[in-house]
């Protein structure tokens, strides 16, 4: 196909004829990524069918290309934009976008968590990196959905705890009793310590710098490589059996 100069609209490129799987396929950006430049900054701007079904022309396709090319530089979308127009070229006109808020990814993630929707919570994510940094995404949407889903595992293991406690017992329940206990309040004890004692009192920054041993990592420093089994023990079950691997051979 030949390429279409993106600095200025062409009338022969305007014509709506690719849907989201054929531009994701001839641009390689994942379709949640132009949808999320579509609804922050309103391109681009492809034509709606009466059941809602976007259409892409040849010109939409070309400025997919264009901006997929200057953010592999390092360019962020808003900065690609504004090179664009002061190019004088002519983008689609923004249409009335709504920008996902933090507050509304947060939300739309736990929600998908909650309701263990994995496709859906990944396509949070990939929206939530088109929009946002690494750091903003981690810091911003991420750590919060983790201590919500941190206090819904205290709240649900107290509940049970009380349940259980109820009615009679014999020392297997009592055992499950114990440990529920005792790993609520370390689950707690571990937030206090991450999330307050060490930024009020410490003044260490408990960030995505923190979490991932930067700048050194994980694996190269002799104290951030304890985290490994830590983190593997906390997720490394979970992404095997997304996987296909049986509970059986996981456990």
């Amino acid at each position: 196909m030949r390429q279409i100069d993106v600095s200025a609209p062409q009338a022969e490129g305007e014509n709506p004829v690719y849907n989201t799987q054929a531009v994701a396929r001839l641009t390689g950006v994942p379709a949640p990524t132009f949808r999320a430049w579509e609804r922050r900054y309103g391109v681009p701007r492809p034509a709606r069918l009466p059941g809602g079904q976007r259409l892409y022309s040849e010109r939409d396709v070309a400025l997919i290309r264009w901006l997929h090319a200057r953010t592999a530089e390092g360019m962020t979308i808003s900065r690609a934009l504004r090179l664009l127009e002061a190019r004088h070229a002519a983008p689609p006109a923004p249409g009335p976008a709504v920008p996902q808020s933090f507050a509304q990814l947060q939300a739309d993630l736990l929600d998908r968590l909650l309701r263990f929707d994995a496709s859906g919570a990944e396509a949070v994510m990939s929206e939530a990196f088109a929009l946002y940094s690494v750091e903003d995404v981690c810091l911003e949407v991420l750590q919060p959905v983790l201590v919500a889903l941190f206090f819904f595992q205290i709240a649900i293991g107290v509940y049970f705890v009380w349940r259980y406690t109820a009615g009679p017992s014999d020392r297997f329940r009592t055992f499950q009793i114990a440990s529920g206990v005792y790993l609520a309040f370390y689950v707690l004890g571990h937030m206090d310590s991450v999330f307050i004692f060490a930024r009020t009192y410490l003044g260490i920054d408990t960030g995505w710098g923190f979490a991932t041993g930067a700048p050194t990592g994980l694996v190269k420093d002799p104290w951030n490589i304890r985290l490994v089994p830590h983190y593997w023990l906390g997720a490394g079950r979970a992404v095997i059996i997304a996987h296909g691997v049986s509970k059986a051979f996981t456990d």
